[in-house]
């Protein structure tokens, strides 16, 4: 992937993003996330896996630094889900800013874009995951640069959504040979975030039928509506987009929500997106409706859907599967 990456592209400047370097912990920001998550076909079972790491700095009050862990898996042969989440102290996390080593009471990030080792250790679950990963494709650069506006804030961010897999997925005593039968995607995201701000937004990553993805944001927080877009192509060849000329706000084409009383959110479970940059409209359906995760800390609720995929894409009919985060706060209608 290093070589990939290093080539001239149409649509990408990689002047500003050092793929290594940025693995590890930015300290000169106060919010990191590492973001993985892969889906598998394996002994007659369709699954699919989410770990989620943030490193948070909040107001001393608050109780200062934090590290968020959320961990999913979801069956979708049987229709078994299970989600969690869990704030760590500083003094349970070793994080090496030398070298990517992120290591949580339950579970571990490590290792190069040639060898990245992810391990999940779930007891409550019987969810235990243990796999290395390799780059095998070009990454997907947000904006152009991997650096953009958001929110009030300057935001660096980055994916790689082919990472060759092998290894081992257990749940519920049943163990998942995962080597060779899908892909992780990973994301990596740094900025200086301001705690005060009204935060709300939906990302696709979504995965086409032809090997062709699209990263596609939308934010919907008052005074900051904006879309984001970006479309790799299998040539490494990547489209951008910003504004809702490129994306039209989600909010126009959401539908069938549902309320959870544990976090007091109300998400949307239909999307019909509409995205004029490249042509395209896609109807986005999770296949389970409730995949949100009610937060130990209300304000770190979200929602992460694994969804399938159907419609037209620069014009010409297309299928596929997406993972979906919803961020912030989505009150009840």
């Amino acid at each position: 992937m290093t070589k990939s990456a290093e080539k001239k592209r149409m649509g990408v400047v990689m002047e500003q993003l050092e793929l290594n370097g940025c693995l590890p912990e930015q300290t000169t920001h106060n919010n990191n996330s590492w973001f993985a998550f892969g889906r598998y076909e394996a002994e007659g079972h369709v699954i699919d896996y989410l770990f989620h790491i943030m490193q948070l700095e909040f107001p001393k009050i608050m109780g200062g630094r934090k590290y968020q862990s959320v961990v999913m898996v979801f069956d979708e042969t049987t229709g078994e889900y299970y989600a969690k989440d869990y704030l760590f102290k500083p003094s349970q996390v070793t994080s090496n800013t030398e070298h990517f080593y992120l290591k949580l009471p339950n579970g571990l990030m490590e290792g190069t874009w040639n060898d990245m080792h992810l391990m999940i250790n779930e007891k409550p679950a019987e969810f235990y995951l243990d796999i290395h990963t390799s780059a095998v494709h070009y990454p997907v650069v947000s904006g152009g640069t991997s650096v953009f506006e958001l929110l009030g804030m300057c935001i660096h961010q980055f994916s790689v959504p082919y990472m060759k897999t092998k290894g081992n997925f257990v749940w519920k005593e049943r163990s998942y040979d995962i080597t060779d039968k899908g892909f992780t995607w990973f994301d990596r995201q740094w900025q200086q975030l301001n705690m005060k701000n009204t935060i709300k937004w939906s990302w696709m990553a979504i995965y086409l039928d032809n090997g062709d993805v699209i990263s596609v944001l939308d934010c919907d927080a008052p005074g900051y509506e904006t879309g984001l877009l970006a479309n790799l192509k299998t040539d490494g060849t990547q489209i951008n987009g910003m504004g809702h000329r490129a994306v039209l706000p989600f909010k126009q084409g959401e539908s069938d929500y549902y309320y959870n009383p544990n976090s007091k959110q109300e998400y949307p479970a239909h999307w019909e997106i509409h995205i004029p940059k490249i042509n395209t409209k896609l109807e986005v359906i999770p296949f389970k409706k409730e995949q949100d995760i009610a937060s130990v800390m209300s304000q770190l609720s979200k929602y992460e859907g694994v969804c399938k995929v159907d419609g037209t894409y620069h014009g010409e009919p297309v299928t596929g599967t997406a993972l979906v985060e919803l961020i912030g706060s989505w009150p009840k209608h």
